[in-house]
């Protein structure tokens, strides 16, 4: 577990067999606000109210070359890491960064998101569709938007307005959830978030039944690196599409 301390660095700390949180020394200095680490568990990534993502090797503690942000402003605050993709709420720029995390956990930028007055944190939901960016201090809303698997993009669906302003957010993961998309042709896009190893498609044309008759769709699915799709028109009447992991 790594926390960041407002004004000395990260704390690292270790579980005993009881579950208890062991202190396991310090990584950086200064200031810090966000921490993430890599999927593999190697790098950590470290904000400090900066343009610059702070970068630390987990296995010597030493400090690598700092990424900024293209504002060079930025306000780093915390950070989300989904499918291959770092996210970094940057309030001072008014948006949510996105970097891809390389095999080697270097950071390419990928885009921005805007229309996030003072984006203080960001989440994804559990099935990787919508997002949530909290404001702060001078924005008391969540931004939402929504992800679009065939061009890798985001829009914005609204807000929602809390009345107060706001800090962390966070949703529950879970498994992968379908969602469902017809397009201009009549055809239906079926996509859900990465990873979803062990999950299958199925549909069904009814509801009814004990179990309703669901049908395999079996792989291998459409995939970038953060969505799996299929694209198929369906008969006339009703369709059902739901992931099971047998």
């Amino acid at each position: 577990m790594f926390a960041a301390n407002y004004g000395n660095g990260v704390s690292r700390f270790t579980f005993d067999a009881n579950g208890n949180a062991l202190v396991n020394g310090m990584i950086g200095s200064g200031t810090m606000r966000g921490v993430a680490v890599s999927p593999d568990g190697r790098r950590l990534y470290a904000s400090s109210v900066s343009s610059v993502i702070r970068q630390f090797d987990l296995a010597t503690g030493a400090e690598l070359a700092g990424v900024v942000v293209p504002s060079g402003i930025g306000g780093l605050h915390y950070f989300q890491i989904v499918a291959g993709r770092l996210y970094v709420a940057a309030p001072s720029d008014n948006c949510v960064y996105r970097y891809l995390i390389g095999t080697n956990n270097d950071l390419t930028l990928v885009d921005s998101i805007t229309n996030t007055l003072a984006a203080i944190a960001v989440t994804l939901s559990p099935d990787g569709q919508e997002m949530f960016v909290s404001g702060h201090k001078v924005s008391d809303l969540i931004y939402r938007f929504e992800y679009h698997p065939q061009n890798d993009s985001w829009t914005d669906l609204g807000t929602v307005d809390t009345g107060s302003s706001l800090g962390g957010i966070l949703t529950i993961p879970s498994g992968p959830q379908p969602s469902i998309m017809l397009t201009p042709t009549n055809s239906v896009i079926v996509s859900w978030s990465l990873p979803a190893d062990g999950w299958v498609l199925q549909r069904t044309p009814s509801l009814t039944g004990n179990p309703p008759p669901w049908l395999e769709i079996s792989p291998p699915y459409q995939t970038n690196l953060t969505q799996a799709w299929i694209i198929t028109t369906p008969a006339l009447g009703n369709q059902f599409f739901r992931l099971h992991h047998p």
